[in-house]
């Protein structure tokens, strides 16, 4: 009923990049390539920020992994965007860096362009179509990625663009995400985004032997996991 009535929005993390021909890291996979050691989850950005004080380039480590001529769109890019029909009809925000939806919705739309969205620099969250970067694009402003904890910091505590961006998106439309774990560092982020407004339900696809533990950790968020 969402999709037809035009409220609904996907909200897409790490996993639908993960598969080839993506074949790109999860964050916590991100962080431990770039610090070059493992990193706890749910502590990667605590750790990419360490990293980057010690004089580590993280945003140009991080766009070098993500966006270049070895990756590209899986199927499951294409058949989100397939989902809305038409160009104008897509509604996609993702945390992802990559360039992968990007690149879909030329092959899948063609010629009929789809709105882009880099942050800093977002639509309002209540009102808006097409493909949202929000926390930034490695294509398109490497050095904006939010990646640490400074960055988190800012985009939803400090500056909080990233955070009133999800205030209005969580209390007007219906939300489903696909490709998180219930214990994604930005998971946790997006919760403080969400507790501060009154948010209509979300759902969010998850695997089929999902514990106890993830469940409650969902359910903490507001969120209908569905297996």
């Amino acid at each position: 009923i969402a999709l037809e009535e035009g409220r609904l929005v996907i909200f897409a993390g790490s996993g639908i990049s993960m598969p080839p021909p993506s074949s790109l890291p999860s964050f916590n996979g991100l962080a431990a390539e770039i610090c070059g050691v493992p990193v706890e989850t749910g502590k990667e950005d605590r750790a990419l920020g360490k990293a980057a004080r010690n004089g580590t380039l993280v945003h140009p480590a991080a766009a070098r992994r993500l966006y270049n001529s070895k990756t590209h769109p899986t199927e499951l890019h294409k058949q989100i965007l397939r989902l809305f029909g038409t160009a104008k009809k897509v509604r996609v925000v993702t945390t992802n860096f990559d360039d992968h939806f990007s690149a879909a919705a030329r092959t899948v739309f063609k010629k009929d362009k789809v709105a882009e969205y880099c942050a800093p620099a977002l639509p309002l969250g209540d009102n808006f179509d097409g493909i949202v970067y929000l926390h930034g694009s490695a294509r398109l402003k490497p050095q904006s990625m939010v990646l640490t904890d400074k960055d988190f910091g800012a985009a939803y505590l400090a500056r909080g663009w990233a955070r009133d961006f999800l205030v209005y998106l969580f209390s007007n439309f219906a939300v489903l995400f696909v490709g998180y774990s219930h214990n994604d560092v930005t998971i946790n982020y997006l919760a403080r985004g969400m507790n501060q407004a009154e948010v209509k339900r979300r759902w969010a696809l998850v695997s089929s032997d999902l514990q106890p533990d993830e469940k409650e950790n969902w359910n903490h968020l507001h969120t209908h996991p569905i297996t």
